[in-house]
């Protein structure tokens, strides 16, 4: 049984690496990044 607060809690930490992700790497590599959104 998962409640309302685990799964936003889930949530957020997914979207918090993914943010954290794409910060190192869009300084190394802006051109993948591009590529990979069109």
């Amino acid at each position: 049984h998962q409640s309302i607060l685990d799964v936003h809690h889930q949530q957020a930490a997914e979207l918090y690496s993914r943010h954290a992700q794409h910060h190192q790497t869009s300084s190394s590599s802006l051109v993948d990044n591009t590529s990979r959104v069109s």
